[in-house]
């Protein structure tokens, strides 16, 4: 086994070695199927760095050097790369600020957060760097639903063999001296499913994405067979999406698609996905059961009470601004030290931004909202079709990415920050091949100018 996996790592690097482009397309199914736990249990690199993270970084080398040093290619200093490189300032900023208050625990822990994020930044730099026309952005867009699918095949076979999908489960642990239960050959909270994921909500979260961003790529195509082939990928995802039994990401698809439906230009489609889940919600009485018992754990009609759970998460959200003090909210106290002060994560990316993150993580989220809906305006001026359903999924994705981030903190999850980061590189370049196939149209429409009739911006595009 280990055999494999050598000549498998050996194989990638050399793609990734002769062809980055091609390697920024194999990363997502590598990504999304990671096998945390076998890897884990083996600990093969220090700090347990995962070959994924491994293939990042080479990723972003091969890149810089194969690209931007002898491709010729300048760096792309455009809102994505400030997007990604004021997220791991943000990140470092915050989790020194939470060293020093807790030096204790030792340095490891918070270096580990940093590195991650450092990683996470070689990744978005190098895909950003090899986006270069819209074909590219096809193969990129399609490469990560693909990955998603995938990615819910293997909690598809979590949900219906958890003993034979352990290399995907965490083993026994510990962190800061608090025992960690294990996920191994168990049925996890009535069978909760997540694959490789790590954790049934962050599953969610990128399926419920997955499944946005793969219904605007359905407009792509003319070919029937092609849409027929997308909606079963749809189906497929949203069969693993029930079974990871998230309410978040329930009310991140199902608000979604309503608004869709209703406001949306292309109607249809929410429609029929809200027909293909409620068609799914009957057919298994399995899900079904589960479905029912987690949604009505929130409110209970008959003694017209609200959960512990529900609660339980209101008494965390003051918790985290009680505890927090005046160098909190400026440097804020990254993702440990907020643990180790209130005994759990925060729960919401709305209470992490100013608690765990403080003023830095503020201003990076509203000007990276800024930033992206400006983007999507002008993509859509520009008049390319194509790249207008692009920012017309990512601004949807976004959306319902902010109504995940009000019950899960999906700023400091690993799997909704690869998606978070992801909106922004897919924004940044569908505006900039928008607008350079402008530029390149107008201008073929002055050199044929004779001087007499009148140009029009419609003839640019």
């Amino acid at each position: 086994m280990i055999g494999l996996f050598i000549i498998f790592i050996a194989v990638i690097l050399l793609i990734i070695l002769c062809n980055p482009k091609l390697g920024t397309f194999l990363i997502w199914p590598i990504l999304f199927t990671f096998p945390h736990g076998w890897w884990y249990s083996n600990g093969f690199l220090p700090l347990n760095i995962g070959y994924d993270d491994l293939f990042c970084i080479v990723l972003f080398l091969a890149v810089f050097i194969r690209r931007n040093m002898m491709g010729g290619i300048p760096i792309r200093l455009g809102y994505s790369f400030w997007v990604i490189t004021g997220f791991l300032g943000m990140v470092a900023i915050a989790a020194f600020s939470g060293y020093t208050n807790f030096s204790y625990v030792g340095l490891a822990p918070y270096l580990k957060e940093i590195l991650k994020m450092g990683v996470f930044w070689c990744l978005f730099y190098a895909i950003m760097h090899c986006v270069d026309d819209e074909h590219d952005l096809k193969i990129q867009f399609s490469m990560f639903s693909l990955a998603a699918v995938i990615g819910a095949g293997i909690v598809i076979f979590q949900y219906f063999a958890p003993s034979l999908a352990w290399p995907w489960q965490l083993p026994e642990d510990s962190f800061l001296g608090v025992r960690t239960v294990g996920t191994i050959g168990a049925d996890v909270e009535d069978k909760r499913a997540y694959g490789a994921f790590m954790n049934a909500n962050c599953a969610a979260c990128i399926l419920a994405a997955s499944l946005i961003l793969v219904l605007g790529a359905i407009r792509f195509y003319k070919s029937v067979l092609f849409k027929l082939f997308t909606f079963i990928l749809c189906i497929v995802l949203l069969i693993a999406l029930l079974m990871t039994k998230s309410r978040s990401g329930f009310m991140m698809l199902g608000m979604t698609m309503v608004l869709m439906a209703f406001f949306g230009r292309n109607r249809k489609i929410p429609w029929i996905v809200l027909a293909a889940g409620v068609l799914v919600f009957v057919l298994f009485a399995d899900i079904r059961t589960a479905f029912l018992a987690r949604v009505s754990d929130i409110y209970n009609p008959e003694s017209k009470e609200v959960s512990g759970n529900v609660v339980g998460r209101v008494e965390i959200w003051k918790q985290y601004f009680e505890t927090a003090d005046m160098k909190t909210f400026v440097f804020g106290q990254g993702v440990i030290s907020g643990m180790i002060r209130n005994e759990t994560e925060s729960h919401s990316m709305y209470v992490a931004l100013p608690t765990v993150y403080g003023l830095g993580g503020m201003v990076w989220a509203v000007a990276s909202l800024i930033g992206f809906i400006k983007r999507v305006r002008y993509t859509k001026y520009f008049g390319n079709p194509f790249l207008g359903q692009v920012a017309t999924a990512c601004l949807w994705t976004l959306f319902a990415f902010s109504l995940y981030g009000a019950t899960s903190d999906a700023i400091s999850s690993n799997y909704p920050r690869y998606l978070l980061l992801y909106l922004a590189v897919l924004i940044d370049r569908s505006c900039a091949i928008a607008r350079e196939g402008y530029l390149s149209a107008g201008m073929a429409v002055l050199d044929g100018y004779s001087g007499e009739e009148e140009i029009s911006y419609e003839s640019t595009v």
